[in-house]
């Protein structure tokens, strides 16, 4: 039943107005850009609704320029800037990306509708079709891009944003099903109710989603600077704050359960020796290799920390003291491995076991004085706190010695 013209929108002002707020979101988004050089998918982001924006130009000025500009050309621009969104949000995400994601939608587009426009007026629905099914398709990779798992961890704003893509996926669905219904007839500025409402649609989704973006990035944002506050900029781990905070946590669940707990205080060995001989650069480079050592030798569910310096702390929950010292023993060994390959130098580890009730402050201090008396009897070993004494040929429980390896051995 057509449309009364008393309710009819007019859909070159809605072009109009999608080319204002394009304008404006991708002249936002560019700045952030700039402002933030380092955040992946921002500048696909303001390509793409910039391209939008001129895509709703070109449609707005149908009648007026020449066809294959208002007609192949806005069309084009519409779906490379979408395509460019997907491709911004697996960027973001830190999914695969590829020039095909935006090149084949576009070439694609191109060719339809410019053999469309060739075939004459009789062929505005499909057209319309062809659009919304590009476009449509492209906001459900968008969703499945936002959903799917990826580096980044999903939020609750990847979610909305989601299901935004999914509502305007739904809307060129039914726009596909009463475009067939009942083809547009005349003009596609000519008034017809049903795609103006559509159009009016997304132009609201698509000022929704341009608050989604700028969102995701203050969330990024927000969540780089927290991590900056509780970890060490140089080696990744978690610094000396941070470890105190969640190792507390995790002392008082232990004193709750009455479960075991190891700590380990680690020390990379003649460290300053390292730094005054082969310069800052090769100290940092083997802090960084026994950081990475480090996280390959411990559970997903361990605490460790650079915890000053060239000292290191773990924590080992539900773990008694001979399987920690398996753990100690398994990184001084990788260690002592490493500086062999040329790569870094050789650690002494204080261990102590966390009774049911001790507290971490104690746990720290008993510990240190474990890996005093390692660095006393020669380095590159492990002492466990109790047994630990200052005589170099004193008996130690679980104490282990290599002297030709107590040298460092540096990175070239």
């Amino acid at each position: 039943m057509p449309a009364s013209p008393h309710f009819t929108l007019d859909l070159r002002t809605l072009h109009l107005v999608i080319l204002l707020v394009g304008m404006v979101s991708a002249g936002a988004l560019w700045l952030t850009g700039r402002r933030h050089a380092a955040m992946p998918g921002v500048r696909d982001w303001a390509w793409s609704t910039a391209l939008m924006a001129l895509g709703g130009l070109g449609i707005s000025l149908r009648g007026i320029v020449w066809a294959p500009i208002s007609i192949v050309a806005a069309n084009a621009c519409i779906i490379a800037g979408n395509a460019l969104l997907w491709r911004g949000m697996n960027t973001f995400r830190g999914l695969p990306v590829h020039f095909g994601q935006v090149l084949f939608p576009t070439v694609l587009t191109v060719l339809f509708q410019s053999i469309a426009l060739g075939l004459g007026p009789d062929w505005l629905s499909g057209r319309i079709v062809f659009t919304s099914i590009m476009v449509g398709g492209l906001e459900l990779l968008i969703a499945h891009a936002l959903l799917r798992p990826a580096a980044q961890p999903t939020t609750i704003v990847h979610r909305l944003m989601a299901a935004l893509a999914l509502v305007e996926a739904a809307n060129h669905g039914t726009r596909i099903l009463v475009t067939l219904a009942e083809a547009p007839t005349g003009d596609y500025l000519g008034g017809d109710l049903y795609q103006s409402l559509f159009i009016l649609i997304a132009l609201v989704l698509g000022i929704a989603k341009i608050l989604g973006l700028l969102t995701l990035i203050g969330d990024r944002l927000q969540s780089e600077l927290n991590r900056a506050a509780s970890h060490d900029f140089l080696t990744q781990l978690p610094n000396r704050r941070a470890f105190t905070e969640q190792a507390g946590h995790e002392v008082a669940r232990i004193a709750r359960n009455g479960r075991p707990a190891t700590l380990l205080l680690i020390d990379l060995d003649h460290f300053k020796d390292l730094n005054d001989s082969r310069g800052h650069a090769t100290g940092d480079a083997a802090l960084q290799a026994f950081s990475r050592l480090l996280v390959g030798c411990l559970r997903q569910h361990d605490l460790g920390c650079r915890y000053g310096g060239e000292e290191f702390c773990v924590l080992l929950p539900d773990t008694g003291h001979s399987e920690g010292h398996a753990v100690a023993e398994r990184i001084r060994q990788a260690a002592e491995i490493m500086a062999a390959q040329g790569q870094g130098t050789t650690v002494s580890i204080g261990l102590t076991a966390i009774a049911p009730g001790q507290g971490l402050e104690d746990a720290i201090n008993r510990a240190d004085q474990a890996l005093y008396a390692a660095k006393h009897a020669g380095r590159n070993r492990v002492e466990e706190a109790g047994m630990a004494v200052a005589g170099h040929d004193a008996p130690h429980l679980y104490s282990h010695s290599t002297p030709q390896q107590s040298q460092p051995i540096s990175t070239p």
